[in-house]
């Protein structure tokens, strides 16, 4: 019984690890900023509050989880209005996975990107790798949505710290160059692409990808007392990135809530 209980208690820590804090902490600590106890520096809203504002030296920590979860519940907003109203039924969700274009392919992978975004940018304990969540349907809703090219670029560019840390880095490069001439071959046919503010924003995104890496690989350590800078670039970047996608996907959902209570 005494091991059983313990087995209980290990499995409730891992699945609701609010020990851990409010996002992972592994000893690294801004010496420019040294109320900052991070690690690998997860691209999401609350990292880059704590980097101007450290929220956990300010709430208890009993209040952070519930922080955490009223902003993921707002954040989900979008998707629960258009759930409601136009519900997928088994028979709509066959049709999207075998006919892409449809409203309902749309409307079936537009909902789990968004909710993707929500998690990874708001929840409570996020991890890196939580970025497929909303990167796998993003990948799907390409061709009909070729806008989230910036994003797609970002989440590859937002593993590299961690791919870093395990020695990936040249797989990492490989991957990111066919991945990258693999996505603008899918998008080079739909009319955004001609588009001027289309080039402008993949010009921006690809710009500052290759101006972060080119800064590393120029100045590994830059500055003795930012020991971290490069992830915190990294991180602060790529939250840009997936903040200005979540709010693209929650305009698409909101728009099409409306067409569906004027109707």
């Amino acid at each position: 019984m005494k091991y059983l209980s313990l087995f209980c208690e290990i499995v409730l820590h891992r699945v609701f690890p609010f020990a851990r804090g409010l996002f992972e902490d592994k000893g690294f600590i801004f010496s420019f900023l040294p109320h900052i106890f991070i690690s690998l520096l997860v691209a999401n809203i609350w990292f880059c509050l704590c980097v101007l504002l450290d929220i956990r030296q300010i709430l208890p920590p009993a209040t952070l989880p519930i922080l955490a979860l009223i902003l993921t519940l707002v954040m989900l907003v979008p998707v629960v209005l258009l759930l409601l109203s136009k519900p997928l039924t088994p028979s709509s969700l066959l049709l999207s996975l075998t006919t892409s274009g449809s409203p309902h392919f749309t409307q079936s992978t537009i909902q789990p990107s968004l909710l993707g975004l929500a998690f990874f940018l708001a929840s409570y304990q996020v991890h890196e790798k939580s970025a497929l969540l909303f990167l796998v349907p993003a990948y799907l809703l390409l061709p009909s949505f070729p806008s989230l090219l910036p994003c797609l670029l970002a989440g590859q560019f937002s593993l590299f710290p961690l791919l870093l840390k395990d020695g990936q880095a040249p797989n990492y490069l490989l991957l990111s160059l066919l991945q990258t001439l693999l996505l603008f071959v899918i998008v080079k046919e739909t009319p955004l692409f001609q588009t001027l503010i289309f080039k402008i924003l993949n010009l921006l995104t690809i710009g500052g990808i290759f101006t972060l890496h080119l800064f590393q690989l120029l100045f590994p350590s830059p500055f003795p007392s930012l020991p971290h800078i490069h992830p915190t670039l990294n991180a602060l970047f790529c939250t840009l990135i997936f903040s200005l996608t979540y709010i693209y996907l929650s305009y698409t959902i909101l728009k099409e809530f409306r067409k569906i209570k004027i109707t």
